[in-house]
């Protein structure tokens, strides 16, 4: 039965998730972990996660998984609900590559099964050059959006931006798209076409209004929403800088961090973990049931 089309009355996070196949993207970051805890064991219901893993430094994608697993965030699921990782698929693929590298058989699986799709996978490392930083973060943004038109129980794509993505306006951000200063159709012509030149001709004279490439990584990314997913159920969450978790599962931050040099006049811009992996969950839930 198509998903999106079922009558039922979901009143919680926990009911919207209940017998739904999610597909996440950067299950082994930082924050990609804390949303599969979440997932896991907030909503019990659940019938599968998909997640997208490469072969990495000599690993396979199930060992990468295995070693997912032993991080500390996951202790008390463990204990509480082991059989709930058997419901944890691990597909091998890559984020740069056209349909992500998928198998067929896993495309089809997923193209099946999966109605919520979280992609917070991304290169955060700052020095990367240009073409690197699009490569991992824009085009599989528009890879996420065509695979998400051929899922036939599509419901909802959470897309993880970013607080400083549109770091080229005045305060106060908005809830909004910020146009870039630029076409975003140019730019993926561009990207596609390998001409680093007319790349770096794009964005050169805007660099300064953003602090490095990835926040422009993610703005862009924002863009090419607008524009090619305009018809399709999404949500943007924009968090700063992501800490420690603060209650769920254990607060790790607890006691770690004895002081911090800053400029007391000064709030920093640090959203724990936990409470913005929740907030992936009700945005998921939100949009889904549009409440």
């Amino acid at each position: 039965m198509d998903q999106t089309n079922e009558k039922r009355d979901i009143q919680s996070v926990s009911d919207f998730f209940e017998g739904r196949s999610v597909f996440l993207t950067g299950a082994s970051g930082f924050l990609g972990t804390v949303i599969l805890e979440t997932l896991l064991r907030c909503c019990p219901g659940i019938a599968s996660v998909y997640i997208l893993l490469r072969s990495k430094r000599g690993l396979m994608p199930a060992q990468r998984k295995e070693m997912i697993f032993e991080k500390k965030v996951f202790a008390v699921l463990k204990k509480r609900s082991p059989e709930i990782f058997d419901k944890v698929q691990v597909v091998s693929g890559d984020m740069s590559k056209p349909e992500l590298g998928l198998s067929d058989e896993d495309l089809q699986y997923i193209t099946e099964q999966v109605s919520v799709v979280y992609h917070c996978a991304a290169s955060i490392n700052l020095a990367k050059p240009l073409r690197y930083t699009m490569q991992q973060n824009v085009s599989s943004t528009e890879t996420i959006i065509d695979l998400c038109r051929k899922m036939k129980r599509f419901c909802v794509l959470v897309y993880t931006s970013s607080s400083y993505s549109n770091s080229h306006v005045d305060l106060p951000i908005k809830e909004e798209i910020y146009r870039l200063p630029f076409p975003v159709q140019t730019f993926l012509s561009a990207l596609k076409e390998q001409d680093d030149n007319k790349l770096l001709e794009l964005v050169s004279q805007y660099k300064s209004d953003w602090p490095d490439w990835y926040c422009l990584s993610k703005c862009i990314s924002e863009n090419i929403l607008q524009y090619m997913a305009a018809d399709l159920s999404v949500a943007i969450i924009r968090p700063s800088i992501i800490g420690s978790t603060w209650k769920n599962p254990i607060p790790t931050g607890e006691g770690l961090i004895k002081f911090l040099i800053g400029d007391e006049n000064r709030i920093i811009n640090v959203i724990p973990a936990d409470v913005v992996a929740n907030m992936h969950l009700i945005a998921a839930w939100s949009i889904g049931t549009k409440k």
